[in-house]
This record gives structure tokens, C-alpha cells and sequence, in this order.
């Protein structure tokens, strides 16, 4: 009677520390979730300011390059 008793502690300590690594588990889980969230929102971020800086420099081009070819047209005319 006493090993049933002794073995039937020895499960429940089992269990109880069982649920205990569950729970810290899932923590540590919900934990790593919430910073691989706030990463891939800070990514989400630098990738838009990287677009948009880029399109900024992709117009300025083009409006600087639209600018150089009126300005070669215009010295093409008064050269003509």
C-alpha cells in the first residue's frame, strides 16, 4: 500500500511540474510571438521609409533629368 501511495505522489509531482514547464512554455511562446511581431512591424517600417526615400530619389531624377534635357534643348536651339 505504501509503494501505490509513494507512486501515486511521485505522478502527481510529475504532473505538477509538467503543468508548471507547460505554462512556462507557452509564456516564453506568447513572450518570442509579441517580439518577432514588433520585429517584423519595425522591418514593415524601414522597408516603407526605404521605398518611399527611394521614389523620392527616382522623382528628383527625373525632374532633374527632365530639367538638363531643356536645358540642352534650349542651348541646342540658340547653337541652331
Amino acid at each position: 500500500m505504501e509503494e501505490l501511495r509513494s507512486m501515486l505522489e511521485e505522478r502527481e509531482n510529475d504532473l505538477q511540474l509538467a503543468g508548471e514547464l507547460g505554462k512556462a512554455l507557452l509564456e516564453k511562446n506568447e513572450e518570442l510571438t509579441r517580439e518577432y511581431d514588433r520585429t517584423c512591424q519595425d522591418y514593415h517600417c524601414k522597408i516603407e521609409v526605404s521605398c518611399a526615400c527611394i521614389w523620392t530619389c527616382a522623382t528628383i531624377n527625373v525632374h532633374l533629368g527632365l530639367r538638363c534635357l531643356h536645358v540642352d534643348l534650349h542651348v541646342f536651339r540658340v547653337i541652331a
